[in-house]
C-alpha cells in the first residue's frame, strides 16, 4: 500500500489509521461481516441454528421488534412472568366486561 503524498500513516495495535487532511479512513483486520443495523437479528445466519427459543427470548424479540433476543436476560422465569401477566390482564378484562355488562342493561 503506497501512501506517498497522502498524509501520514500511523499503526496502532490491529488498526491502521490513514489521515488524509480532514478525512480519516480506518481499516480493521477483523473478519466480521458488515451487517445492516436495522436488519432483525432473526434473519442473521448465526441466530440460533433453528433451535427452539424460550419465552424470554420471544418476549425480547417482540419488545425490540426482532432486533435483540437478550434484552430481558437469559432466565426463562422472566418470560413466564410476562406470559402469566398477559394472561391475567386478559382474564381480568374479560371478567370486568362480564360483571359491568350487567350494570349497563
Amino acid at each position: 500500500m503506497s501512501l506517498a503524498g497522502f498524509g501520514k500513516c500511523v499503526r496502532q495495535s490491529k488498526l491502521l489509521f490513514i489521515t488524509l487532511d480532514q478525512v480519516t479512513i480506518m481499516k480493521t483486520n477483523s473478519t466480521l461481516k458488515q451487517t445492516n443495523p436495522s436488519t432483525p437479528v432473526v434473519f442473521s445466519d448465526d441466530f440460533n441454528s433453528f433451535e427452539p427459543i424460550n419465552s424470554t427470548q420471544a418476549w425480547s424479540l417482540f419488545l425490540t421488534a426482532s432486533h435483540e433476543d437478550t434484552l430481558l436476560g437469559e432466565n426463562p422465569q422472566t418470560g413466564n412472568f410476562w406470559n402469566y401477566s398477559l394472561l391475567i390482564i386478559v382474564l381480568v378484562g374479560a371478567a370486568a366486561a362480564l360483571i359491568y355488562s350487567h350494570f349497563i342493561n
